[in-house]
């Protein structure tokens, strides 16, 4: 018996079937491949922000106690609005000396970002100082620096100090009690104790403050963004935890 073979029309409906087919298969791929790549990018950028504000705390939790002749209003820390600037003494196992540390917002390439600039080790007073200024120029001449970085994207960026049980804002002449800093609308994953206000008894506005409370907005875009409200107290207040 003969065996009988496919015809002409029979080959072309299984080569247009095996097209086809082929054709869905790479479109499941490519989705699955944009998919894997978007998520990714928000959890990469989730890390970066638990990170960003890991360091934050521990530029605070490592500022010097007192600096003698520095031009602040805080003590070792300073926000004028524009930067936040910080005396900080070197990470364990770094070379000796103070570290000035500023964060501020600063545009890279058109878009907003939250930026860290870090001095190199500071030995003596007359190197703090010239430090402590060069970090506000830094701020007000967005550029590159090698001693800067950008983390995260951030459209605002504001800042509370806690002074007698109470968030003030620290660039009001008499330190106007924050009243309406807490806020509904804040993220919990990336908040520490957003309402807790650490006490003292005496905190006059030419010290430290008792604690800074640091708000920023991230774009949704973001992993865990949105508004972010980060508390700090001195350790000497919270048993050596902030």
């Amino acid at each position: 018996m003969k065996a009988r073979g496919f015809t002409l029309v029979e080959l072309l409906v299984a080569l247009s079937v095996m097209a086809l087919l082929a054709l869905l298969s790479w479109q499941g791929v490519d989705s699955m491949t944009r998919t894997q790549a978007a998520i990714t990018e928000r959890q990469d950028a989730s890390g970066v922000l638990r990170s960003s504000l890991a360091q934050w705390k521990t530029d605070l939790d490592a500022a010097v106690s007192k600096v003698p002749n520095l031009p602040s209003q805080a003590g070792p820390m300073d926000w004028n609005g524009l930067v936040f600037r910080v005396v900080r003494h070197a990470p364990p196992g770094a070379a000796a000396g103070w570290r000035v540390v500023a964060w501020a917002r600063q545009d890279v390439n058109g878009v907003a970002h939250w930026a860290r600039w870090q001095s190199a080790p500071l030995p003596d007073q007359a190197s703090l100082l010239q430090a402590w200024q060069q970090a506000e120029r830094w701020a007000q001449n967005p550029g590159a620096d090698p001693q800067a970085l950008a983390l995260l994207p951030a459209t605002q960026m504001q800042l509370f100090y806690a002074r007698d049980g109470a968030w003030v804002n620290p660039l009001s002449s008499g330190n106007t009690t924050a009243g309406n800093t807490t806020a509904n609308n804040t993220n919990t994953t990336a908040t520490a104790s957003p309402t807790a206000v650490p006490t003292s008894t005496s905190s006059p506005s030419s010290t430290a403050p008792d604690g800074v409370r640091l708000i920023l907005n991230v774009p949704a875009q973001v992993q865990g963004g949105g508004r972010i409200l980060s508390d700090w107290a001195q350790p000497t207040l919270t048993g050596g935890k902030s």
